[in-house]
């Protein structure tokens, strides 16, 4: 029994060859800028962006992820240039739904400190749920009792 090692450089055998300057762009990656400075940077077929890629705008926005048919199509992630982020699945240049939400931004509630008055039972219950103990735990009631003494 043998063994066969294919060494292959970045460039060759597991990337696509670079799209060319005139002509249909198949089965290609390179990069196009529109008049309105919408850059895309990835895979293309069929003259059209295609597989993986990045489009950048001129107002900041940007999507990153798979394409199809010039579409956003797939796993992909748009963050908004105000720092919004829209990440998940896509078809034919739709979201779908996400995969992954970013948290809204909370204010924290201040825990209670020595001075203040103590809580009620309801209140000890809800601030040990916040900090993330398990209703229904002996640490939970542990938390509680803490914060009732």
């Amino acid at each position: 029994m043998g063994f066969v090692f294919l060494l292959l450089g970045s460039t060759e055998g597991w990337s696509l060859p670079p799209c060319l300057e005139k002509g249909v762009w198949n089965n290609c990656f390179g990069t196009y800028t529109t008049d309105d400075g919408t850059k895309y940077f990835g895979e293309w077929k069929d003259d059209k962006s295609h597989g993986q890629g990045t489009e950048t705008y001129a107002n900041g926005d940007k999507y990153v992820g798979q394409w199809k048919d010039g579409k956003y199509h797939g796993q992909g992630i748009f963050t908004y240039a105000d720092g919004r982020i829209k990440e998940g699945i896509w078809e034919n240049g739709k979201f779908k739904y996400a995969k992954k939400v970013t948290p809204p931004v909370t204010t924290k509630k201040p825990s209670p400190t020595i001075t203040d008055k103590k809580p009620s039972l309801d209140k000890a219950k809800e601030q040990c749920a916040e900090i993330g103990f398990t209703k229904s735990t002996e640490k939970f009631a542990d938390c509680v009792m803490k914060l009732l003494n």
